[in-house]
């Protein structure tokens, strides 16, 4: 079971979809934490939304007393602070899972950076498999998009970086661009680890 908590429709936007800003709700007047302390716990997703929640000045004791009802929470924001760099890290499936969101990025031209570290597989499910069932890889690999031919259809930057000399350079990039960015970072899947490759945990985990 899913849940949207909605603390405060006060909003620092005026966009045109809905018009929650024209009706903010009065601070003294909006949900407390100690009446969300009294929801059940158990949801799947929990989704802090509004408004903008962020404008509620005791959003982490909001967050202290939801985040253990449920096993994925989430805080949807507007954007609150453009003027602070938002830098997003993610591997390669992860971006897959949620990636179609970078068009509200694209949308309200929010100057976030997205990096996706590719390494062709769902990295921490394959490492598991390899550390109990060595050798026997079922469901893990990838075969990915062109992420930087996905960022430039949403209308983003996009740049591939194929070494580690050139990040620095491409970074600056992003970091000047007045749109979102992606840099795809193509990694050695054997990286999996600081300490060990995934041959070493397949070998290691043989009986």
């Amino acid at each position: 079971m899913d849940l949207t908590v909605i603390p405060t429709f006060r909003c620092n936007s005026r966009c045109q979809m809905c018009y929650i800003w024209k009706n903010p709700t009065e601070p003294k007047l909006e949900v407390t934490a100690e009446t969300l302390a009294k929801l059940p716990g158990g949801f799947d997703n929990l989704n802090l939304s509004g408004g903008e929640p962020t404008l509620r000045r005791d959003l982490a004791t909001l967050v202290d007393v939801l985040y253990p009802k449920a096993r994925i929470m989430e805080i949807s924001s507007n954007g609150l602070h453009p003027e602070k760099l938002v830098l997003s890290v993610n591997g390669d499936g992860d971006f897959l899972m949620s990636g179609q969101e970078f068009a509200i990025a694209v949308q309200y031209r929010l100057p976030i950076i997205v990096v996706v570290c590719d390494n062709g597989m769902y990295g921490t499910i394959r490492m598991h498999q390899e550390r109990n069932y060595p050798a026997r890889v079922h469901g893990t690999d990838l075969v990915n998009p062109d992420f930087v031919a996905l960022a430039q259809a949403y209308g983003a930057m996009g740049e591939t970086v194929t070494r580690t000399a050139e990040f620095a350079p491409a970074l600056e990039r992003a970091l000047g661009a007045d749109r979102p960015s992606l840099l795809w970072l193509k990694i050695d899947p054997q990286a999996i680890t600081m300490s060990a490759t995934l041959d070493q945990i397949r070998e290691q985990a043989r009986p």
